[in-house]
């Protein structure tokens, strides 16, 4: 009972607004976290994942990070396509973002349409207003323009040989990044970023990807409403023994 009824009060505290300003808001919400982007590395390619280890070395704490890429779809006469973003964290419940965004050179564009699902728990429809702007409660990426490329190698890892650029990067707030791309790992094209607050480490990438949400989405509010139903039946049950 404890469980449910935290989870539907974190959620319903998160989707009322209630989050912090800035880039902050994406640690507010539940399970899920900023995705790190190189310019020109990241590629649409149907079908293909990349699997990774996240380090978060201010707050010592880590995760594991899945990127998939699903199917195209037109949207208004613009090319988009739906990808999907698994976090697994320890003592949490996993959560799977699937998110229809535009296609861009320098990679997603703004969210369109966003499924997400806490494992064990229905999935629900991410409202429109929280899509994007001040009240968005998707977590955004952080992209990085290559602003010099510094070294040049050839690694073989699972048994594949990868081409690697050594890059100083830069983001959109100023932030620096030294990190090691390739066209030849799919989709996300990082193999390695390891500075003093953050690393990004490759585990696996292939193809052959699926979604991995479970059952019909659920308009928001309805599954708000079943989960504190839920919350409260357990609460009787466990006040009648």
């Amino acid at each position: 009972m404890r469980r449910k009824f935290w989870v539907a009060m974190v959620t319903v505290l998160i989707m009322g607004g209630l989050t912090v300003p800035g880039s902050a808001r994406a640690e507010k919400i539940q399970g899920q976290k900023q995705m790190m982007i190189v310019d020109d590395t990241f590629r649409f390619v149907p079908g293909t994942w990349g699997d990774y280890t996240i380090v978060d070395k201010v707050k010592k704490e880590s995760y594991h990070f899945v990127l998939s890429i699903l199917n195209d779809e037109q949207v208004h006469g613009k090319n988009c396509s739906w990808m999907e973003i698994r976090i697994d964290m320890k003592g949490k419940p996993s959560v799977i973002t699937k998110v229809l965004v535009e296609k861009t050179k320098q990679g997603p564009g703004e969210p369109l349409k966003a499924i997400v699902q806490m494992v064990g728990y229905d999935p629900f429809i991410v409202p429109e207003k929280y899509l994007k702007g001040k009240d968005t409660q998707i977590a955004p990426e952080e992209k990085y323009k290559i602003v010099k490329r510094v070294g040049r190698q050839e690694v073989y890892f699972k048994g594949r040989k990868i081409r690697l650029w050594k890059v100083r990067t830069m983001s959109e707030s100023g932030k620096k990044a030294v990190a090691w791309v390739s066209e030849d790992i799919l989709p996300l094209g990082v193999y390695k970023v390891d500075i003093p607050e953050y690393g990004m480490y490759l585990n696996d990438w292939g193809t052959g990807a699926k979604s991995e949400i479970k059952g019909s989405p659920m308009n928001f509010y309805l599954w708000i409403a079943k989960i504190i139903g839920a919350a409260l039946t357990d609460g009787m049950k466990e006040t009648k023994k």
